[in-house]
């Protein structure tokens, strides 16, 4: 990421708020060598006194418009103290379908371009970190290359369905802890990174470390201990969950890509626990990403019962209706 302070005339800001910054538009335009959208974040601050002021609040501004995905110009006005000043953000990027699959198309090359590929989500690993490792690595299963899962040392929420993973010699034979991965890791190794963006919180820390060419997928708000130069990052806080996400990326991957009942039990399980049951940060994608596993998702069996939240009668409603409404109007992934 590239910082560049620019001074602009208060006329000047004023004709870029009415015109809704088409320079973001603009940026997202610009071609790239592996088809990766370019975007651009803008912080402004304006009606503060001093100079140094007005750098420290459009820094303040720019962190803010990057927290929240970033593509998208976030404006200061007022006062030097960021609870007093008026926030304004301009324009706000909605996520869009066009995106997964680009960014699926970049994730798919370089994978291709990669002989080895590690996947981890954050320590203490949960059913949407679980959920998107699963999904990744269903992607780079399909395309045969040699990969690896690292697991933390403490995985006691999700030991239920790596049992069941565990059924499979695939997944019996590549998960991998964290002391493992560091050994098996070179810096030529692409690592993805599910479920988290802090390079902290990462489950093998040392691997990340060894590695040089780095992926991350995640739902939260962005912090400050980025994982560091990363090839490629898809952070959409406006997803429900990781697993949601992995979803769109998975089904534009291709035809190739399989999921097993247990994978997709998996993944799916991660969308319910983030969304309690489909009532939290739930939208249309979400419905869409439960319905597209749908298919080939087999019943949470008793053996999960204890690790999951049962179904609400609520949320089996909805889901049941929005399936139903795919049906007649054909509306998924169209």
């Amino acid at each position: 990421m590239i910082c560049i302070p620019l001074p602009i005339s208060r006329g000047a800001l004023h004709e870029m708020e009415e015109d809704g910054f088409k320079v973001l538009e603009r940026i997202r335009k610009v071609p790239s060598p592996r088809q990766v959208p370019s975007t651009i974040s803008i912080g402004i601050s304006e009606n503060v006194g001093s100079v140094k002021d007005v750098s420290s609040r459009a820094r303040a501004a720019l962190d803010i418009a990057l927290g929240r995905g970033g593509d998208q110009v976030c404006i200061m006005d007022g006062e030097s103290n960021a609870s007093s000043a008026v926030i304004r953000l301009v324009l706000r990027r909605i996520r869009a379908r066009v995106r997964a699959r680009v960014v699926s198309q970049a994730i798919h090359e370089l994978m291709i371009d990669s002989d080895k590929i590690l996947i981890m989500g954050h320590q203490r690993e949960d059913y949407d970190a679980l959920g998107g490792i699963i999904g990744v690595t269903s992607i780079a299963r399909a395309l045969g290359k040699d990969v690896r899962i690292a697991l933390s040392k403490e995985t006691s929420a999700i030991d239920k369905m790596v049992n069941v993973l565990n059924e499979s010699e695939f997944w019996k034979e590549n998960i991998i802890t964290a002391e493992a991965a560091r050994v098996w890791v070179d810096a030529n190794t692409l690592t993805i990174v599910c479920d988290t963006h802090r390079q902290e919180m990462v489950a093998a820390p040392e691997a990340l470390e060894i590695s040089e060419r780095r992926i991350v997928i995640d739902h939260h708000r962005r912090a400050a201990d980025f994982v560091e130069n990363p090839l490629l990052t898809y952070l959409e806080p406006t997803a429900s969950s990781t697993s949601e996400l992995v979803t769109e990326l998975v089904q534009y991957a291709g035809g190739g890509v399989k999921l097993s009942k247990a994978e997709a039990t998996g993944i799916y399980a991660g969308i319910v626990l983030d969304t309690k049951n489909f009532v939290q940060q739930t939208g249309a994608r979400t419905f869409e990403a439960a319905a597209f596993l749908a298919p080939c998702r087999e019943r949470i069996s008793k053996r999960l019962n204890n690790c999951l939240l049962k179904p609400s009668i609520l949320s089996n409603c909805v889901l049941k209706w929005y399936l139903k409404l795919v049906e007649l109007k054909g509306l998924l992934f169209p």
